[in-house]
């Protein structure tokens, strides 16, 4: 068994402004071995023990005020007992901003969601789908991309009715396991007219190496990939692989 270090899929901002971050044992190499205890840091100072089972945290808005207007960066580690034991650390650094715009100067920062990350399929792409939730805007946009690029495309969720929260699956295939950055800004023209925006990065999940897993998750039984597919097409490509 080897030891990885943990794998942080998703990070963001809930409702009640805290922040929350999420991981998993690496499954990259298929013989990674989940730790025996999961530390998290903040500003490289230990801040919580979570035990073995600990696979996200949501750090509360009153631990995150000191950091308020700063760069944050949080650590996860992994730890193994043995002789002699073993440590592997993640990091993320994340921007904290300060309090948000009470009601009446303009609407608040989104609270902003990933609900799922789905691999290619012969019914869809490889797929992340975003949630996002505010109030009292008239116009918004998630702004997205690949990590180092950030804000290559966007899409308007400018609102149609007073519904101010909403659902958005990305309208382009994605690559696997690969980390996407999506900005949500939102603004009230009537009022402050000035956007508000908040972003999480999430990782892409790992399209399917195997035929028989590929097809299930198709809903294919039965025959072949190439019969599904037909004889034109290449199984990497349409495996997204």
């Amino acid at each position: 068994m080897s030891h990885q270090p943990p794998s942080i899929t998703e990070w963001g901002s809930t409702s009640d402004g805290s922040m929350k971050i999420v991981w998993e044992v690496d499954t990259f190499f298929p013989d990674s071995e989940a730790p025996d205890d999961v530390f998290v840091d903040l500003d490289l100072i230990e801040y919580r023990d979570l035990g073995s089972a600990g696979r996200e945290i949501e750090i509360p808005p009153k631990d995150l005020k000191p950091f308020e207007g700063h760069v944050l960066i949080v650590g996860v580690t992994f730890k193994w007992s043995g002789s002699p034991p073993d440590t592997k650390v993640s990091s993320v650094s994340i921007p904290v901003g300060g309090s948000v715009a009470p009601p009446g100067n303009g609407p608040s920062k989104p609270a902003v969601t990933i609900k799922s990350v789905t691999a290619q399929t012969l019914k869809h792409p490889n797929q992340i789908v975003l949630g996002w939730s505010s109030y009292s805007y008239n116009d918004g946009n998630i702004l997205w991309g690949p990590a180092a690029s950030p804000r290559t495309w966007s899409h308007s969720i400018k609102p149609k009715t007073d519904t101010y929260s909403g659902e958005w699956t990305t309208d382009r295939p994605l690559a696997s396991r690969a980390m996407y950055s999506f900005a949500v800004q939102v603004k009230n023209s009537l009022t402050t007219n000035s956007w508000v925006e908040m972003t999480v990065v999430a990782r892409s999940a790992t399209n399917f190496y195997s035929v028989r897993q590929f097809l299930n998750a198709s809903g294919v039984t039965g025959p072949s990939l190439r019969t599904a597919i037909g004889h034109g097409g290449s199984l990497r490509q349409t495996m997204g692989i």
